[in-house]
């Protein structure tokens, strides 16, 4: 079964269609060295190419000169957004590894699966963005962070669940003065920005919580302004957190090592690369991922996203149990078979 074919199966299944699938057909332990040239050849997925939220990922992709200086040929597939399906194909044994939130992995580690986070490519990246109203009656974005969070009381937000990602990360930040989210502040789900955008700017609803970059057609319109992000350091506590990771089957882990080792040294040098030469690196990622995107908001995204690349792939014990506490919210599992010092995670990855 090919990779687009588990894409077309796994849709709308989620996770947990994987245990059956690989009870079935046992996919086995593929070997990366696969060639008499000595380059290792791995696959890996990427759950959206969307953003710029794998951006170090994302550059191994567009220059695969970096991960050939580290031994590796990388075979790419980006998942359109479907980080479940990533997860799935990993368990499958149709991909090595997985690029996406971690929220997927520990679900399906709570199910029993056998995956092992191997590395953290970038931080929380996440931002609200309001009507100029509130804003303005909030005292503006460089307001002390306390009066622009109290300034939300009684509005409503539209964001990912309750209790699942940005909708988490905005409940910690409520905390500060007080108030819960879908409490005093009113939740609304909604996932696509440009809808966010269009429904604060009509009125109908106060504001909206996405990734990083998401809004900046509405912020340079003037329609949006950006009132709280991560970033910027409006919540310390979530900084080190880890908002993508990568992670494999923990049979083919043990059996790589080699390749894992370098997989995350390519990350490490396309970090790197990103933070010496800027505008090289940016110029590769939008010829691309983002061709026809106009280059003031791709710059505008890129340039929020950098600050928050993961340098050297190692995650604290305080920063990973945040992470743990929050995707526990939404999960009715005991999430304790990811916990920072269980084999779940790749023994580099812990600093």
């Amino acid at each position: 079964m090919t990779p687009t074919s588990w894409r077309l199966v796994a849709g709308g299944a989620g996770i947990a269609l994987a245990v059956a699938l690989t009870a079935c057909n046992d996919p086995g332990v593929r070997d990366a060295d696969s060639g008499d040239d000595g380059v290792l050849r791995i696959s890996a997925g990427i759950a959206s190419v969307s953003s710029l939220n794998s951006i170090n990922a994302q550059l191994l992709w567009a220059d695969p000169a970096l991960a050939g200086e580290h031994n590796l040929e990388i075979d790419w597939m980006d998942f359109g957004g479907s980080s479940p399906n990533c997860w799935t194909a990993v368990i499958a044994g149709e991909i090595d590894l997985c690029v996406a939130s971690p929220a997927g992995a520990t679900a399906a580690i709570a199910e029993g699966q056998g995956l092992r986070f191997v590395t953290s490519l970038t931080d929380v990246m996440s931002e609200l963005v309001v009507s100029p109203e509130l804003a303005a009656s909030a005292g503006g974005p460089d307001a002390p962070v306390e009066d622009r969070l109290a300034a939300l009381q009684g509005g409503t937000v539209a964001t990912s669940n309750l209790g699942t990602s940005h909708a988490a990360y905005l409940d910690l930040m409520l905390d500060r003065v007080g108030m819960s989210f879908g409490e005093e502040v009113q939740a609304l789900t909604l996932t696509d920005p440009v809808a966010m955008i269009e429904g604060i700017k009509n009125g109908r609803f106060d504001g909206a919580m996405w990734t990083v970059g998401s809004f900046e057609t509405g912020v340079l319109s003037g329609d949006v302004v950006r009132l709280l992000s991560t970033p910027a350091g409006d919540e310390p506590r979530l900084q080190g957190v880890p908002f993508v990771i990568a992670a494999g089957s923990s049979a083919w882990v043990d059996a790589n090592n080699q390749a894992v080792d370098g997989f995350r040294a390519a990350l490490n040098e396309a970090a790197a690369v990103i933070e010496s030469s800027p505008d090289d690196a940016a110029a590769k990622l939008k010829q691309q991922f983002f061709p026809d995107m106009e280059e003031e908001l791709f710059r505008n995204g890129f340039e929020q996203v950098v600050p928050l690349i993961n340098m050297d792939g190692m995650v604290a014990a305080e920063a990973w149990q945040t992470n743990l506490d929050i995707l526990q919210q939404s999960n009715e599992n005991s999430l304790e078979g990811s916990g920072y010092d269980t084999d779940s995670l790749y023994p580099a990855m812990r600093g």
